[in-house]
């Protein structure tokens, strides 16, 4: 027998969690932690120094942070960085738009193309990027998992991350 130490668990991996955070924002967009993760992975051009002047004006404002990232150009401190935060709200809400047309498993595929991840991983082709490309391609088998044991409900976005919030609590 053999024991690994020290590597992670399949949830616990940056791509997965990366991946799983686009589809919560898609289907919570007040989900501001998971926002702040995703904002600029891949690089978008939105720094740190961005998204917390955002946070500033989002808990003066008693708005979202996606709020403020949606109508950027009103908010004089964001001005230079207001295209590419209202580029970001819009790929979020035509992906939204998409989802009640669309089955999960291709849902996810197009998640993984649109949002530009799965096509930065291929760019960077090195053996690193491929193993994480991969990982990005086997949470896509969670999600037909989800599907097979999905009965008696009619199996939804939310329900795929509620049932992935327990494997994560349980690991």
């Amino acid at each position: 027998p053999y024991k690994i130490y020290g590597g992670l668990k399949f949830f616990d991996r940056a791509e997965v969690k990366d991946m799983l955070a686009y589809l919560s924002v898609i289907n919570n967009p007040t989900d501001d932690l998971r926002l702040r993760r995703i904002i600029n992975v891949p690089a978008r051009k939105i720094g740190q120094t961005t998204v917390d002047k955002a946070q500033l004006i989002a808990t003066e404002q008693s708005l979202t942070l996606y709020d403020v990232f949606r109508q950027a150009d009103r908010f004089p401190p964001l001005k230079s960085a207001s295209a590419r935060l209202i580029a970001f709200t819009d790929m979020i809400e035509e992906m939204r738009r998409r989802l009640p047309d669309c089955p999960l498993p291709e849902f996810y595929d197009y998640v993984c193309e649109r949002s530009g991840y799965a096509p930065a991983l291929r760019e960077k082709d090195d053996v690193e990027s491929r193993g994480r490309l991969e990982n990005v391609q086997e949470l896509k088998s969670s999600i037909l998992t989800y599907l097979e044991n999905a009965e008696g409900t009619e199996p939804s976005l939310s329900g795929f991350l509620d049932e992935i919030a327990l494997y994560t609590d349980l690991d």
